[in-house]
């Protein structure tokens, strides 16, 4: 089996294993979750990128990532709102960045259980800047 999918099918057994726990959850009061208004979340964790390409070594590089969410309730069902997920690292004075903008929607099946389903759409992109001039204008 290709490594692609044994990647797919790794994550879509974790994600089922995960809404077995998320259709259980309650407040710690015992009442249950409500959604309602304006939502927000961020994080920062350490991060790898692998890319493949011709010519282009295999290897993974490491290195600072985060993401901010917001957005809104629009019923007990449906969330709506925009990701934006973002990674960096700087080697050998070579600054690199992969960034990720999406907008979102999240279905929750239940009122007020944990499971849901995202979708969205969205694009990314990657650059690498070693602090040269590339336009080539001789203006600096």
């Amino acid at each position: 089996m290709r490594r692609s999918v044994k990647v797919v099918l790794g994550v879509l057994l974790l994600s089922l294993a995960a809404a077995n726990v998320a259709l259980a959850q309650k407040r710690s009061d015992g009442t249950p979750v409500r959604r309602q208004g304006f939502w927000f979340g961020l994080g920062l964790a350490a991060g790898s990128v692998g890319m493949e390409c011709s010519g282009c070594p295999s290897d993974r590089k490491s290195g600072g990532s985060g993401y901010i969410r917001l957005g809104g309730t629009l019923s007990p069902h449906w969330l709506l709102g925009a990701e934006i997920n973002g990674w960096a690292r700087s080697e050998s004075g070579v600054d690199m960045a992969l960034a990720n903008v999406a907008f979102v929607a999240s279905w929750y099946p239940s009122r007020t259980g944990g499971f849901f389903l995202k979708f969205g759409f969205g694009g990314m992109g990657y650059t690498e800047d070693d602090g040269s001039d590339k336009a080539g204008d001789g203006e600096r």
